[in-house]
């Protein structure tokens, strides 16, 4: 029995020798180490006490950070893999054995993952929405499932990340009253691609809630026309001259008709470009923050409808966006609405002119080096005198609450995909996961130095919150 223990015990390499030696030092069982690599106990206790001399010796291995691989800093490693690595559950299993040398099974690490699900579903129902009062909601798809998601655009919280079976305003309403019945969710503005189910469901939910329609798809859409319009005018262009080389060789009556039908199809398909193409530029100028008011925007966008109806162009994407710019313009121009009635107030609690503050608005029409903002910036500074800095201040201060566009969710919806593509179906309780994870991890960088070090949840409540796993109970 000596002899085999001895044989054993020579088999083992130089690698594991290490690494009983270090398990045991770290606190591991004797016990369950011996009882892991096959070998007798007085075996384990020597790799203790050479990994101790060797350590002692060693100063930089003395002042190293230590690992312990217990049953927690193996669970710790099992999320981060999962969620900051966005691992699949084999991707875990495999990075546990070619690092650590732990074997993990796949029962293990979706056990951990259900586990700490259900703490992040408990705290997310903890969170008080009351604050929340603009929602930049959309759906993403896992497969043909939707997955419901709402953002707060001011703190860039995620209140809502529901996978459900359908996208109506059934299930909208449904989970929507939910937030509003236990964490005290009420949008006063929901901000939204215009689908139908997702905006009849913030109205059965919230019936006096502002339905505005984001100005991106709005943006995108007219975009994809132009890009279609220009192929189609260059196709044209290259099968006039294809026909003209033709003409070249064999000038022949049907050549030069062919020819001729040629020149003015190309010359229909480029004006349609050129004209589709400014009157893009005129929708993106004024679908900005400031500048024109919102009875301008009405009608200057009326004459862009007329101009594009007077193409006569057949192009599907242009149909598709004409339609849906005269069917949601109201909407899609809610922002500036509501920039309006703040400037009111503005003026009110100011107590001057409530032109003076429309011409701050007006402003950003302009370049800062222009002649015309200039003379506007100095009607506003002697109108104001004293106080313009103090006005300019909550000027900017209420611009920067103005939402335009559900970008915001579409942000989140990006950081959603690479999770989802990694599973044929995405339980609930990881959804829940999932949330809990983009809510607690903090900003590195940010154009807006609020934000900065800060998490969502951090800024939603103005609370300081821990480590996100000492959040979970580690």
């Amino acid at each position: 029995m000596l002899t085999n223990e001895k044989i054993l015990a020579s088999q083992i390499t130089i690698e594991n020798r290490n690494q009983i030696g270090f398990k045991v030092l770290a606190g591991g069982s004797v016990t369950t180490i011996a009882e892991e690599y096959k070998i007798n106990r007085e075996f384990v206790y020597s790799q203790k006490e050479r990994i101790k001399l060797l350590v002692q010796s060693d100063k930089k291995l003395l002042e190293a950070p230590v690992v312990v691989l217990d049953k927690q800093m193996i669970e710790k490693i099992i999320i981060g893999c999962m969620l900051v690595c966005k691992g699949s559950t084999e991707d875990t299993q495999h990075f546990l054995d070619w690092v650590f040398n732990v074997w993990a099974s796949i029962g293990k690490i979706s056990g951990v993952i259900n586990k700490t699900a259900s703490k992040a579903e408990e705290w997310n129902s903890s969170i008080d929405l009351g604050s929340i009062k603009i929602g930049a909601n959309d759906e993403i798809f896992q497969g043909n499932s939707p997955v419901l998601v709402g953002v707060d655009p001011a703190t860039t919280f995620t209140y809502l990340l529901e996978g459900t079976e359908n996208r109506d305003s059934t299930t909208w309403g449904y989970h929507l009253l939910e937030k509003e019945t236990h964490q005290n969710l009420k949008l006063e503005t929901s901000v939204n691609d215009g689908g139908p189910g997702l905006r009849k469901g913030v109205k059965d939910a919230y019936p006096d809630a502002e339905i505005q329609i984001d100005t991106f798809h709005t943006e995108y859409d007219i975009s994809k026309a132009v890009l279609s319009s220009e192929r189609i005018a260059y196709k044209n262009i290259n099968e006039e001259e294809k026909l003209f080389k033709n003409l070249i060789k064999k000038e022949t009556p049907e050549n030069m008709q062919e020819y001729e039908k040629a020149v003015s199809k190309t010359n229909d398909s480029v004006k349609i470009y050129d004209t589709l193409a400014l009157l893009y530029i005129w929708v993106i100028e004024l679908l900005k923050i400031g500048g024109y008011f919102y009875q301008e925007r009405l009608e200057l966008f009326g004459f862009i409808i007329v101009e594009i109806e007077k193409l006569n162009s057949k192009n599907t994407y242009l149909e598709k966006a004409l339609k849906f710019l005269k069917q949601n313009l109201c909407d899609i121009l809610q922002f500036v609405r509501k920039a309006e009635v703040l400037m009111q107030k503005l003026a009110i609690e100011e107590n001057i002119p409530v032109e003076i503050i429309r011409k701050m608005w007006e402003q950003f029409r302009y370049s800062p080096e222009s002649a015309k903002y200039n003379y506007l910036e100095a009607e506003i500074g002697l109108a104001l005198g004293s106080r313009y800095e103090d006005v300019r201040k909550k000027f900017d201060k209420l611009m920067s609450k103005i939402v335009r566009a559900s970008s915001i969710v579409e942000c989140v919806n990006s950081l959603i995909r690479p999770y989802l593509s990694l599973k044929k179906a995405v339980p609930g309780k990881f959804l829940a996961l999932l949330q809990f994870y983009f809510n607690t991890r903090s900003y590195r960088r940010s154009r807006r130095a609020e934000r900065i070090g800060k998490s969502p949840v951090e800024m939603l409540t103005g609370q300081t919150y821990p480590n996100p796993l000492a959040v979970l109970g580690y």
